[in-house]
């Protein structure tokens, strides 16, 4: 039962994440085209489910 309510709540943070992708706001959107194409030489991911959590902007090959 646990299992599926974790799944459930997944399901929704990730619908959520995509709704928040195709809905960027201003600062967000000058910010991902200064991102966007690996500038920085570290590739970048928009609204990731981390967790409990959705991060706005995330390098998954940078490792802290």
């Amino acid at each position: 039962m646990r299992a599926r309510i974790e799944e459930k709540r997944r399901e929704l943070l990730e619908a959520r994440a995509a709704g928040m992708r195709s809905a960027l706001n201003g600062a967000e959107a000058a910010l991902w085209r200064e991102l966007l194409g690996s500038k920085l030489g570290v590739a970048f991911r928009r609204q990731v489910v981390v967790g409990e959590f959705i991060a706005d902007f995330m390098a998954p090959s940078a490792k802290c």
